[in-house]
């Protein structure tokens, strides 16, 4: 049924009854019933219609109530395998969950901000645990989602910091690994794809497209002492 038609049915509904006492609508429905059987009058009919129409409780109008955006989060991590994508407990707060785009079984995470109807909202820190390493996630949760720029480091000393746009990683982002290689790029819609550069500590620099996890086409490597060379993605 439409908006509109609900809005017509409610406004005939009200009408009918706004001059009636509170006492005489009992009455005043038997009669619209009785009225309706041998007339064919619709105001009984409508109220009928409201009635069966908010039976789930989806209209707000009679006898709804509010549902929590936890009730429709699908699939939760519990019993799913490493590497699944699915909404995860926190550790420190019973219901609250949040979003684990890659997980780990083994992992355990707490959230330090807001939980707002079943899932973390707002600035905060996400802290992920699996035995001795951990890692720490500081920057803003959409519905339990990542979105806005983030920052990431680990227990090893790893690091990394960038945007995400509804929970995927999109846009400029610059990792700083624990051997001292840096390297940065584009991301697009959690992948990685365009033009990446890696620096090593020795001072080679090498420069390409990405597309994913694997190098596409041909790239650049220039060492410290200035050599240049180009070299295919097959051997590189």
């Amino acid at each position: 049924m439409s908006k509109i038609k609900i809005f017509i049915a409610v406004l005939f509904v009200t009408v009918s009854f706004a001059s009636l006492p509170t006492s005489g609508l009992a009455n005043s429905y038997q009669e619209n019933f009785n009225d309706s059987q041998a007339t064919g009058n619709p105001i009984f009919e409508i109220l009928s219609l409201l009635a069966a129409f908010c039976a789930d409780d989806d209209c707000g109008i009679v006898g709804s109530k509010p549902h929590s955006l936890q009730d429709s989060l699908e699939p939760k991590c519990y019993g799913l395998q490493n590497g699944a994508q699915c909404w995860k407990e926190v550790a420190n707060r019973s219901g609250c969950f949040v979003w684990d785009e890659v997980l780990n079984v083994a992992q355990t995470v707490t959230w330090s901000g807001v939980c707002d109807n079943g899932v973390g909202n707002g600035d905060g820190r996400l802290v992920w645990t699996d035995g001795n390493f951990s890692f720490e996630q500081m920057g803003s949760l959409t519905n339990g989602k990542f979105n806005g720029y983030w920052t990431y480091r680990d227990s090893d000393g790893a690091s990394a910091e960038g945007p995400y746009v509804e929970g995927k990683q999109h846009g400029h982002w610059i990792f700083q690994y624990v051997d001292g290689t840096v390297a940065q790029g584009p991301y697009v819609n959690g992948k990685r794809l365009g033009h990446w550069t890696f620096q090593y500590i020795n001072g080679t620099v090498a420069q390409g497209r990405l597309v994913g996890d694997k190098r596409n086409g041909h790239w650049t490597v220039r060492t410290a002492d200035g050599r240049m060379k180009w070299i295919n993605v097959d051997s590189f």
